[in-house]
């Protein structure tokens, strides 16, 4: 699984799309990894159903940062 970013930029790639996209989708794939072992994570650890709500919203936020900081800076 932690290989899945850089295999969707590879398989991207190889079929003919631009390596700007193919790696702005890598980054999101990433990211949404990001927040769903942070939240999968919280809610193994026992965190009533509030707290996780809010790790998966602050997840999904620094991931929204993270993408938009790189669309930024490319």
């Amino acid at each position: 699984m932690t290989f899945l970013p850089l295999l969707v930029v590879v398989l991207l790639v190889a079929s003919g799309v631009g390596l700007a996209t193919a790696l702005l989708w890598g980054v999101g794939v990433a990211m949404t990894y990001l927040v769903v072992v942070a939240t999968a994570g919280a809610r193994l650890r026992g965190y009533s159903p509030l707290v996780v709500v809010i790790i998966a919203v602050g997840a999904a936020l620094v991931s929204a940062l993270l993408i938009v900081a790189k669309l930024l800076l490319h």
